[in-house]
């Protein structure tokens, strides 16, 4: 299973990120795509969270079926995916 952990971990990190672009150039050089790139990752975050608890919440009801198994196997894959797509992009 995907650690929720080290999720809320990638959030300050992008906030990091943003507010150093931001530091570092005055306000009418700061590059738009910024603010949006670091929206984009936050909604991914969100939705890394989202399945990978979803798919932990499952997990006991998984046991009567195969399909249910193949439900928390698939939103655990989604999770991962997700999270590792959030967090390669930061510097």
């Amino acid at each position: 299973m995907v650690s929720v952990g080290f999720l809320f971990l990638i959030d300050p990190v992008i906030e990091i990120w943003r507010r150093h672009i931001a530091s570092c150039l005055p306000s009418h050089k700061q590059p738009g795509w910024v603010r949006k790139v670091a929206i984009i990752l936050k909604i991914g975050l969100l939705a890394a969270i989202g399945t990978g608890v979803a798919g932990a919440a499952q997990t006991s009801s998984a046991f009567d079926s195969q399909s249910g198994v193949d439900t928390v196997k698939s939103l655990k894959k989604v999770s991962y995916i997700l999270s590792l797509g959030t967090s390669p992009l930061l510097p």
